[in-house]
């Protein structure tokens, strides 16, 4: 009886370590620098102007040498469908993915009509901020994980040409856990108590 709490209780102390270690190797790509639209607004504000509440100017072009370099339809006003195209998170991926996010910080994308996050020309989310000319928006969106394979391209697809401005955006990927460790380790624990 003690040999099969013990067990459990390894079990369940190696779940634990798994997870915090899971946690901890999660994968980032970064696309774009984080420094508030290139002109130093507020990071990730939801829901403000972009005009009224940061001074910024709508259609403008804010980027910096290490965005024409790295991450070129960042920090600029774009049209879509017009001028950015997709832009591409290049990573190397060591471990099967469990999970996928993609967090936006952007503002405009205001039109009537909505406008569609694809992933390999497949539609993963609408954007639908109809009336909300230059607002910011914090948008944090699952990315399915068949699309998750070292390089993923993201793009915008409207049909109203509807203007827009992206900061970032950041991908994290999170390892699947590995249910043979788990087992792996219990198994051991047990036998070695016996």
């Amino acid at each position: 009886m003690r040999t099969r709490i013990a067990a459990v209780a390894t079990a369940a102390i190696g779940a634990g370590m798994l997870a915090a270690a899971s946690a901890s190797a999660e994968l980032v790509s970064l696309y774009g620098d984080i420094d508030g639209f290139g002109f130093g607004a507020p990071q990730d504000v939801d829901g403000a102007h972009f005009v009224d509440d940061f001074g910024g100017i709508p259609m403008h072009d804010y980027r910096g040498p290490s965005d024409f370099a790295d991450a070129p339809t960042s920090d600029i006003w774009d049209i879509i469908d017009l001028i950015g195209g997709p832009w591409v998170h290049e990573y190397s991926l060591g471990f099967t993915p469990e999970s996928a996010t993609l967090h936006l910080y952007l503002a405009g994308i205001a039109n009537l009509s909505p406008v569609d996050l694809e992933v390999d020309g497949d539609v993963i989310f609408t954007l639908d901020y109809a009336g909300q000319k230059y607002i910011t928006h914090v948008v944090d969106i699952d990315v399915p994980v068949q699309y998750i394979d070292g390089s993923t391209p993201f793009e915008f697809v409207g049909y109203f040409d509807d203007g827009y401005i992206m900061d970032y955006a950041q991908l994290t990927i999170i390892p699947a856990p590995s249910a043979l460790v788990l087992l792996v380790s219990a198994g051991a624990l047990t036998r070695r108590r016996r």
